[in-house]
């Protein structure tokens, strides 16, 4: 490798391939064109419209429950929207508290109609009480002018 004539060789060929690089970049500077495009000029509305992503939060966030639950039976607002004070927003199904007024009402009956057995129990004893209370006197009665057998009395 210590040949003098290929170090001249390597040098050459090193020169051409700087040339050639300089020659392609000075050649696509000056090939670069510049295309214009015509059109008539018409009349027209100009609309403004952005585009834009992320993410929206809400102003003003308002939690909404209720002092019973149940299934929801008509739903009269949706989420995100605008409600009045005072608006319906939701009917809870009366299925549920319908049966259980149905079962208390039916409960109350039958209480009331014990009530009145135990009513009428307590009538037929205060009768009999009295009419015991009525025989006993009239024994005693009898007893002390000794007009009656003592082992009835």
């Amino acid at each position: 490798m210590s040949n003098p004539w290929f170090k001249r060789a390597a040098a050459l060929l090193v020169v051409v391939v700087i040339a050639l690089v300089a020659w392609r970049m000075v050649d696509h500077g000056k090939s670069a064109k510049v295309s214009y495009e015509l059109g008539d000029v018409d009349k027209g509305t100009v609309e403004k419209s952005i585009s834009s992503t992320g993410s929206v939060a809400a102003l003003v966030t308002v939690e909404v429950g209720s002092q019973i639950s149940g299934q929801v039976a008509e739903l009269h607002a949706d989420f995100n929207s605008q409600v009045k004070k005072g608006q319906l927003l939701a009917v809870i199904d009366p299925q549920t508290y319908t049966q259980r007024m149905a079962s208390a009402e039916a409960d109350l009956a039958v209480a009331n109609a014990t009530l009145g057995t135990q009513q009428a129990n307590l009538k037929k004893a205060q009768t009999t009480l009295a009419q015991a209370q009525r025989d006993y006197e009239r024994q005693k009665q009898l007893a002390d002018k000794q007009l009656v057998a003592v082992s009835c009395f």
